[in-house]
């Protein structure tokens, strides 16, 4: 509440400085003054809900967590979810997700940095469903915008179904930033099956997001991800003889 309080204070001697009347019009004041509240409520409120989720984990492997995602109410998922953003995600920091490597143990070529995504991605949706923990949706989101990549990549072309998700937590926290989408790009889960070897020439073709040898979203590497059809392929060298996939 001091932030705001400090805040307020700059803001009317600017007011004061800069306006041609005695006062700004009461209704502009006003709306200013519930965008800092929200704006302060986003960390005040959302990030004890995901205090409180944190400090009641859920037990499992990561793919045994991952599973859960898409089989329980809202309520479980949120803490599924944010068991899984607390222990993949570094310090539990979203906007470090390109940090996340690895393929997940005992599963054929499963990307984990994809895997923690789709983590984040439901702990936002299920997490906007409830009047209070909202703010927690919306303190993840405010968290991942600091990835530009992260924007870039799954904001600007965003999974189907996540835009009206995204359009609610905006509406009512007042989350500011860049939000624009400007492509519809697959759907979740993100996390994808994998489905054999491709040409680098056919995967540029259809546009599919390389991945390096750790699994990790690249600009060129030796795995292509077919984000439209969920599936991963491993990206072999052009060949005389035309490459066949499902």
């Amino acid at each position: 509440m001091k932030k705001i309080v400090m805040m307020l204070l700059v803001i009317i001697s600017v007011f004061s400085l800069l306006s041609t009347s005695e006062a700004a019009p009461k209704q502009t004041w006003d709306e200013f003054v519930a965008k800092m509240e929200k704006k302060e409520k986003i960390e005040t409120v959302g990030l004890p809900v995901l205090e409180q989720y944190k400090a009641n984990p859920v037990s499992g492997s990561e793919l045994e967590l991952w599973n859960k995602l898409w089989e329980s109410s809202n309520a479980e998922k949120s803490r599924v979810a944010v068991t899984l953003i607390s222990q993949m995600f570094p310090d539990g920091d979203v906007s470090r997700w390109e940090e996340i490597d690895g393929f997940i143990e005992h599963a054929t070529l499963r990307p984990r940095q994809l895997l923690a995504l789709d983590a984040l991605f439901v702990a936002i949706s299920s997490l906007s469903t409830n009047d209070k923990d909202i703010w927690a949706a919306s303190y993840l989101l405010q968290q991942f915008s600091k990835s530009s990549a992260g924007n870039l990549k799954f904001i600007a072309e965003m999974p189907e179904g996540l835009r009206p998700t995204i359009d609610k937590i905006i509406a009512v926290t007042g989350l500011t930033g860049v939000w624009e989408t400007t492509k519809t790009t697959g759907k979740m889960p993100l996390l994808p099956a994998y489905q054999g070897t491709i040409t680098r020439s056919l995967a540029d073709d259809r546009n599919m997001t390389y991945l390096d040898g750790f699994g990790r979203i690249a600009s060129n590497g030796s795995y292509a991800w077919d984000r439209d059809r969920g599936y991963l392929y491993k990206v072999k060298e052009d060949t005389n003889r035309e490459s066949k996939i499902n």
